[in-house]
């Protein structure tokens, strides 16, 4: 459950705050992660986060997820703890740290992608990872391209073993080496990032004009940005025009949004870094919400409220009535 997918999230307070922590830690010397900055500098991550929280679409899931919680928490305590600000409740805490990355990379220049859903691989159980491997590898081994990148993706996304990520190299690199568009796109991101790969800005350009000649939208966007900002290749405007445009003809959401700010004064990694923050902070709602309604425990606290719900009625208790807690 992502909430987060179907739209750009412009913030314009959102984007003056993470400009102004870019620049703070800059200057910020040891370990920038949530935990060991000063207090000013947690105040403006806080900040950034309840500014995140006032989107509606996550009012209505922080909401959902307090009900859920209290129904839970009900069962155990007479009186359930008031409401918190996003920026206050640990189960979400991840976010700030992802709030520094954010900064971090804007202050660094570097090179940020947005989420290209469409491309990623979700696989959670073991067995069907284990079912998925099998039948994708059968198939790669015979030569099919469109298997090969599968497989290099599963064992990409699998787990950071570094057995998985030879593997997974291997047959993205095969498949790219095949024409392959989307195994293209995925190799070009890591040699641009340097992830997993020595670093190679040449070849990462090279691999997604490859990708985007094929018409792959994720690989247009990239080029078009690339070009737009003039990181890792010369800036080219007319370049990141032609390539905006034809990931934008294609409904990227993203290359349409710069191409209608292609006279801002503003970094696109700015003017994008709350859609951003808004994607990961979805990701952390719908783990909670596994966690939640994945977890057996959570199941068996529903049974035993609905067991106290129906003593309380026997004893002439209103359902909502907690009964007062015994010493032991």
């Amino acid at each position: 459950m992502c909430p987060f997918r179907a739209g750009v999230c412009e913030n314009k307070n959102i984007e003056e705050l993470i400009a102004r922590l870019a620049e703070k830690l800059k200057y910020t010397s040891g370990k920038k992660q949530y935990g060991y900055l000063k207090a000013p500098l947690k105040a403006l991550v806080n900040q950034i986060v309840d500014e995140l929280a006032k989107d509606e679409r996550v009012t209505e899931l922080y909401s959902s997820w307090y009900e859920m919680r209290n129904e839970v928490l009900s069962t155990y305590v007479d009186k359930l703890p008031p409401p918190l600000p996003l920026s206050q409740q640990k189960e979400f805490k991840s976010i700030k740290n992802m709030v520094i990355a954010e900064a971090l990379n804007i202050g660094s220049h570097h090179f940020t992608f947005e989420p290209d859903e469409e491309q990623n691989i979700s696989i959670e159980d073991d067995g069907d990872i284990t079912a998925a491997t099998t039948y994708f590898e059968k198939s790669a081994k015979l030569g099919n391209v469109n298997a090969q990148y599968m497989l290099g993706r599963i064992y990409l996304e699998s787990d950071s073993e570094h057995e998985n990520v030879e593997k997974a190299l291997q047959w993205l690199g095969k498949a790219a080496d095949n024409g392959n568009a989307p195994a293209q796109y995925a190799m070009a991101k890591l040699y641009l990032t340097g992830n997993h790969l020595e670093k190679d800005a040449v070849k990462a350009v090279e691999l997604f004009t490859k990708s985007a000649e094929q018409g792959n939208q994720y690989a247009q966007y990239a080029l078009g940005k690339l070009y737009l900002l003039g990181h890792d290749v010369r800036q080219d405007k007319e370049t990141a025009v032609h390539w905006l445009s034809a990931a934008a003809a294609q409904g990227n959401i993203y290359a349409k949004f710069l191409l209608e700010r292609m006279d801002s004064f503003k970094d696109p990694s700015i003017l994008l870094a709350a859609t951003r923050l808004m994607h990961h902070l979805g990701n952390i709602f719908r783990e909670e919400y596994q966690k939640a309604f994945g977890n057996p425990l959570i199941q068996v606290d529903r049974k035993l409220r609905k067991k106290l719900i129906e003593k309380k009625l026997a004893q002439g208790h209103a359902y909502n009535d907690h009964a007062p807690h015994q010493s032991y």
